[in-house]
């Protein structure tokens, strides 16, 4: 059989040219079942390999979860058994590649880090409360979905290849036969197992769900670290360290940050020491309720026109806590769409660049459809009104972008504007390449086209 020729095991559909991934396992390939799009998951048979293979199977059955890949169909032929997956569109290592590897993830951007703790936490939780471990939990195992919905793009973290997981007992814990899954991501006390080499140590000693939550500890620092492992660089380092308690890249983590204190709670040494999947939700629900006071907080200090001397660092401090820099308001609004809108201080171009260095989507728009250039110019008429259309336009903000009526900012700026600054900020955005004139100024137009298009218009109340 050739490789572009179709195979259709028992309504798994996929051709063998389209392949996603590859593992100790088999391979994955894209596929269809019942017209949904699926991974297949295809895994050679083997009489040593079947026992394995069934577990994983009657495991992924136990599991129906949203943050846990779900599986669609099984089937079987004489060479190969296959498993028809959810489909996602990328892995979390994909997003945080290794240093020189190009970035393979070019989708949405991910939730907020508390929105991706808390959807991995609520799976993790799930899986143990099945009376399961994982025991291989890593960025390549933790899968990303993007679904369209009416609000946009619904992005999903799911936790995906349970070929090394099993059950345990109530206590949750299990004997060992072996210690398997990838070294960087072992807990300090299977790293201990696996130093000396013992295998009837191994078989005496009891393997624990806990092991699980360091994994998940030393992700939740991946993550928060931009792909960085929270025990050092290079592989004998990290091990080293985990062993020797040394978390090496903990302090580029922010004293105040709400991340800190958990996942040092998620990385204690001892497992009886170490919190369970099940507190780590816990805890992530009470951080939540502070969190929202903090994003509350931060869209107050931006609407504040009045603001203190120490205005800026009051926004630094807040952001340094984690929280939500793009979290809004019932009507859509951000923390830059307020700054943009009432602060007509000194300082707001100053903070408008603090808010765009750290992190926020400067082309986030309201309900309405506005972003924060043309709040700017609708609103504004600060002495600091050029420089922050400048700032604004030279770090990325979408100068041709309109509102809910077809207006765009030249249009704004001209709508009820009585600044001394007007012509000024006009000519500005006309240098800098903004659409409309024709429209608004068509004896300006060097073909004059656009004059009976600008005669009597006519903009509708927003």
């Amino acid at each position: 059989m050739s490789s572009t020729e179709p195979v259709n095991v028992d309504g798994i559909q996929f051709n063998r040219s389209d392949q996603l991934g590859s593992g100790g396992f088999g391979l994955v390939y894209r596929g269809k079942y019942k017209d949904q799009s699926i991974a297949v998951k295809r895994i050679l048979k083997k009489a040593d390999r079947k026992p394995l293979v069934d577990k994983e199977l009657n495991i992924l059955k136990q599991l129906e979860h949203p943050n846990i890949v779900k599986l669609l169909h099984s089937a079987s032929d004489d060479d190969f058994d296959y498993f028809a997956l959810e489909l996602c569109d990328a892995s979390l290592d994909q997003v945080f590649p290794n240093q020189g590897e190009p970035r393979e993830y070019n989708g949405p951007m991910l939730p907020n880090n508390f929105e991706v703790f808390s959807q991995l936490a609520s799976g993790l939780k799930h899986i143990h409360s099945r009376n399961l471990i994982h025991r291989d939990i890593k960025p390549g195992n933790i899968l990303i979905s993007v679904k369209p919905t009416d609000q946009g793009n619904e992005t999903t973290m799911k936790w995906a290849d349970f070929g090394l997981s099993r059950e345990v007992s109530e206590q949750g814990t299990y004997k060992m036969s072996g210690i398997r899954g990838t070294t960087l991501w072992f807990s300090p006390e299977e790293l201990e197992i696996l130093s000396g080499k013992n295998i009837l140590i191994i078989q005496q000693t009891k393997g624990s769900i806990k092991s699980d939550v360091y994994a998940e500890g030393l992700v939740f620092g991946y993550i928060l670290l931009k792909g960085s492992h929270i025990y050092g660089e290079n592989d004998s380092e990290i091990r080293s360290n985990i062993m020797n308690d040394k978390s090496v890249n903990m302090n580029q983590i922010h004293e105040s940050h709400w991340a800190r204190n958990l996942i040092k709670k998620m990385l204690s040494k001892t497992p009886d020491t170490r919190i369970t999947s099940e507190e780590v939700v816990i805890q992530l629900q009470s951080i939540k309720i502070q969190l929202k006071e903090g994003e509350q907080k931060l869209l107050r200090l931006c609407a504040n026109t009045c603001p203190t001397s120490d205005f800026i660092n009051e926004i630094k401090t807040l952001i340094r806590l984690g929280i939500d820099l793009n979290a809004k308001n019932k009507d859509g609004w951000n923390a830059l769409h307020v700054l943009c809108r009432y602060n007509s201080t000194p300082q707001l171009n100053e903070a408008i660049k603090v808010l765009i260095e750290l992190g926020i989507d400067l082309n986030a728009k309201t309900n309405s459809g506005w972003n924060a250039l043309h709040l700017l110019c609708r609103n504004n008429s600060t002495p600091q009104l050029i420089e922050a259309i400048k700032v604004l336009i030279e770090l990325g903000i979408d100068l041709n972008a309109k509102q809910k009526y077809g207006l765009n900012a030249l249009h704004l700026l001209c709508y009820n504007n009585s600044t001394p600054h007007l012509i000024e900020a006009i000519k500005v955005l006309i240098d800098l390449g903004i659409e409309g004139l024709p429209t608004l100024f068509p004896e300006l137009h060097p073909s004059g086209k656009g004059r009976e298009n600008g005669k009597n218009k006519k903009f509708k109340k927003f």
